[in-house]
């Protein structure tokens, strides 16, 4: 059976959670790729982001996507989304994001060409 959940119910601060998953996507979008003598520090940077990684739902409909101080993108998310276990929109013209709601505190965002990533709620 379906949980019933309503936009209240997604307002919050998640953290990421690093994967197997998103660690062999770092290895291959960002390490393989650099110079060998600057695949370490690629790695290390990669991974430093990782770690304070997180999306925002505020409850005014906005969705943040940021790591530390750096905010990466900023989207509204429209009347009805999140009111059902999934919810899609553009974090850019053509860059769709579907999130979806694993477990009361655990979302998943999906992106073309990206794994799937988990976060878990940290607010």
């Amino acid at each position: 059976m379906k949980t019933k959940l309503c936009f209240a119910d997604w307002v919050g601060r998640y953290r990421l959670v690093v994967t197997g998953e998103l660690l062999e996507f770092i290895e291959r979008e960002f390490v393989a790729v650099a110079l060998p003598a600057e695949r370490n520090q690629a790695r290390q940077t990669a991974l430093t982001e990782a770690a304070v990684a997180e999306i925002e739902i505020l409850p005014d409909r906005t969705f943040v996507s940021r790591a530390g101080g750096h905010e990466f993108y900023r989207s509204w998310l429209g009347p009805g989304a999140l009111a059902q276990e999934h919810c899609e929109f553009e974090k850019a013209p053509g860059q769709r994001v579907r999130l979806e709601w694993l477990e009361p505190g655990v979302v998943v965002a999906h992106q073309p060409g990206r794994p799937a990533t988990l976060f878990r709620r940290s607010t």
